[in-house]
């Protein structure tokens, strides 16, 4: 296993045109942490260095023997199946998300599916969600008579816009959810995944309030 060097951070940054200050934001530790760490001021703690690492690998940096390079071709797809498809979608969502406050953005074509085809794995979602602080957009059709979430986490758009197939973007992944199949598929590729994640933004400025 690599380890995150200050001369390694550097290239990192360099590679994804990122400041200090932007690797400070997507580590979600403080900027001094990050200027500490690059100029060998201090000894920096050993899992402020895998945040760093871990944000760079989760925008495409893989770090091989002696250097960096960019790997937003690299793409792995999974897919989950059966009764518990649900649980396993959990267990996906569980192992990307690994530090507080990331976004969490959802287009969902019934939310009241949610709960219905795991009542135990929506509650152990909304238990992760509390304990992550997880910040979640969820995009319903115009009809949706459930609400998962509260009201201020959701827009309404017209069925015609946002499909007919409920999708997750998260970390650099998105889920795509067909319920009458029971089966997830997820694509890893964090390209996708940020592409995906400003067209969401894009339709959530149109939508109404829930």
């Amino acid at each position: 296993m690599s380890i995150l060097t200050p001369s390694l951070s550097k290239a990192a940054r360099g590679l994804l045109d990122w400041h200090q200050s932007d690797l400070a934001h997507h580590a979600g530790v403080s900027l001094t942490a990050v200027t500490s760490f690059e100029r060998k001021s201090g000894a920096t703690r050993e899992k402020t260095v895998l945040t760093l690492k871990n944000a760079f690998e989760e925008h495409g940096v893989e770090f091989i023997a002696g250097g960096v390079r960019r790997n937003d071709e690299a793409a792995s797809i999974a897919r989950y199946s059966g009764k518990e498809f649900i649980t396993q979608l959990n267990n996906d969502i569980f192992s990307a998300i690994r530090k507080p406050r990331m976004e969490f953005l959802t287009c969902s074509t019934d939310d009241h599916l949610w709960p219905m085809y795991g009542k135990e794995s929506h509650e152990e979602w909304k238990r992760f969600k509390t304990r992550m602080d997880l910040r979640e957009k969820t995009i319903v059709p115009e009809g949706n008579t459930r609400f998962n979430s509260p009201r201020s986490e959701y827009r309404i758009l017209p069925p015609e816009v946002i499909g007919k197939i409920t999708y997750c973007i998260y970390a650099d992944r998105m889920a795509y959810v067909l319920w009458r199949k029971m089966q997830v598929f997820t694509v890893r590729n964090i390209t996708i995944a940020d592409t995906m994640r400003e067209q969401f933004k894009y339709l959530w400025r149109f939508g109404r309030m829930a």
